[in-house]
């Protein structure tokens, strides 16, 4: 496979499957692939390919995950603040591995840590990632403000405002 390939869910869960396996001697390893591998398939299971299929099914599958996964404890509250600079750390990653003469569609494994995605496209998926999450927890519905914004951008002049970049 390519850098840039991406698998198939079939193929994602095959393989998350196995490094499990592989990884039995790795306890917290085993344990977080196992539950990865299950929770794609349930996402296939309910999509016909496992994908959510629109912004607000991907907002609310994220959001859950990261739930689930303790990232949104009632006890310890996240500010605004650490949350815009979460955003912010992932749009300097991207521009990292951009300094790094990595193209911007190369998606590559961390040669230290097996499994882990890297490169520009990976940052700013993780970028997404924590917008929907938040999207979700603050009750924004992001596919509508964004269709609303799009339909609004649509009426403007070409280069509006006189801005140069």
């Amino acid at each position: 496979m390519s850098p840039t390939d991406t698998p198939d869910l079939e193929t994602a869960i095959r393989a998350t499957l196995e490094c499990a396996q592989e990884a039995e001697d790795e306890c917290n390893t085993h344990s977080a692939h196992r539950q990865l591998a299950t929770w794609l398939t349930e996402l296939k299971e309910r999509r016909g390919d496992g994908s959510p299929q629109t912004i607000t099914e991907w907002q609310k599958a994220i959001h859950q995950y990261a739930k689930d996964k303790g990232w949104w404890d009632p006890e310890k509250p996240r500010s605004f603040g650490d949350l815009c600079a979460l955003f912010h750390t992932e749009i300097s990653e991207a521009f990292e591995e951009h300094r790094a003469g990595h193209a911007f569609t190369k998606v590559y494994e961390n040669p230290d840590k097996p499994g882990k995605l890297e490169g520009v496209p990976v940052e700013l998926a993780d970028l997404v990632i924590r917008v929907l999450d938040f999207c979700e927890w603050a009750g924004i519905d992001l596919q509508e403000v964004m269709a609303r914004k799009h339909a609004f951008n649509l009426t403007r002049p070409y280069r509006h405002g006189n801005k140069v970049t």
